[in-house]
């Protein structure tokens, strides 16, 4: 019978590899991209991606660039706020 292989101390197992976790990263990153570049985005989807680079401490303070930002906002269409109020009975 063959001896079982031994289980080194210092490599702890059951961990993913740097590389693994730099794809995951890349594939969660491409994911969102692709929920937001989507017609029908959602709230939640915007959510997730404002999350998501929190989580990588990407911030747009003290005057980063915003440039993405604002040509989103001013590709957003205008909202009559007297009919959404009359849809919403307020």
């Amino acid at each position: 019978m063959a001896a079982a292989p031994k289980k080194s101390l210092n490599q702890p197992q059951g961990l993913a590899s740097e590389d693994d976790l730099y794809s995951l990263h890349r594939l969660v990153a491409q994911k969102l991209i692709d929920q937001l570049n989507r017609d029908d985005v959602k709230a939640s989807d915007l959510a997730n991606a404002i999350k998501f680079l929190k989580d990588q401490g990407i911030t747009a303070l003290n005057g980063g660039d915003v440039s993405a930002i604002s040509e989103m906002i001013s590709e957003l269409p205008e909202v009559d706020l007297k009919k959404v109020r009359s849809y919403i009975g307020v």
